[in-house]
């Protein structure tokens, strides 16, 4: 019973997202009408790319632990709100990414949380509770009202603009789009794979200092293991390249979206083989899962 306990409070945070990732999972067979694996990676990674920059928010501004942030994962609930509001005003739910008009357009669909948006609408009494939700826990994890509430809008509206935009699109008629560039990827398969490498990017920012320190407690210095470092990453690298481009050469897109999450999972293996200890590395291959479902599923025709 002790262990048990022991080893659900030292993977407090790994846990979390789970169950996070299987209650958003849930609201996302009940959104769409049309799935595919690579949709669903999208949509579920969208929404974990959302956690984690919570938590790193609270890790960088707070200096709360990670570990203490275990209860973001019940902000997966607050997602359910938009697809009840939107039944009870008897609307179609039809959810996007804002299209940027222009930045007064931008401004006020972020100042009023989405209200008057033709499509985005049934977000913001989610938004709202999520405001009051995020700087309550802020107040109670460091009883510092003013950091809290810096925080708090780092969290909500740095997540808006991160997330509420479809930055890189290969769709010419992606009406949401800022800037489109060209892929040998299947849109469903860059997009799913965007997400990944966002998320990637979020993971290695937050637990950069962690890491660090991981590496020289146990004696591991970059420098000294550069020639076995890099080739692990390159090799999966190249064997991506030549597995998925059948011969064409990748677009920037396409290196941009591919080399954090592999990046991450292959120094995670390296290290986690280098130090017989799987603990700080089992989200990112956790994630490998979802890399490899994304890189190597078939897209739908």
């Amino acid at each position: 019973m002790k262990q048990t306990f022991r080893f659900a409070s030292e993977h407090r945070l790994t846990l979390s997202l789970i169950v996070y990732q299987v209650i958003i999972s849930t609201r996302i067979f009940i959104e769409m009408k049309y799935l595919t694996a690579h949709i669903f990676i999208h949509q579920l990674f969208w929404f974990t790319g959302v956690l984690l920059w919570f938590v790193l928010i609270f890790k960088q501004v707070l200096k709360v632990e990670e570990n203490r942030l275990w209860f973001f994962s019940a902000g997966s609930l607050l997602t359910f709100i938009p697809l009840i509001y939107a039944t009870l005003m008897g609307e179609e739910w039809r959810l996007n990414y804002v299209a940027p008009e222009s930045f007064f357009q931008v401004v006020k669909e972020m100042a009023t949380l989405l209200a008057f948006h033709p499509k985005n609408w049934p977000m913001f009494p989610e938004l709202v509770l999520l405001l009051i939700f995020t700087y309550m826990a802020g107040i109670y994890l460091t009883k510092n009202f003013k950091t809290s509430l810096a925080a708090t809008i780092l969290s909500v509206y740095g997540s808006f603009v991160l997330f509420g935009f479809s930055w890189i699109s290969v769709a010419e008629n992606h009406p949401s789009a800022f800037f489109l560039k060209s892929t040998f990827f299947d849109p469903q398969k860059f997009y799913s794979l965007q997400m990944i490498a966002m998320c990637s990017v979020i993971i290695i920012l937050t637990f950069k200092k962690d890491i660090l320190k991981f590496m020289s407690e146990n004696n591991i210095k970059p420098a000294h293991n550069f020639f076995v470092f890099i080739p692990v990453f390159v090799l999966i690298m190249g064997f991506h390249t030549v597995l998925i481009s059948k011969g064409e050469i990748p677009s920037i897109a396409d290196v941009a979206i591919c080399t954090p999450p592999i990046f991450l999972l292959s120094s995670s293996i390296y290290l986690s083989i280098k130090t017989k200890k799987l603990k700080p590395f089992i989200i990112p291959i956790y994630f490998s899962i979802f890399l490899f479902t994304a890189l190597f599923a078939k897209t739908a025709v």
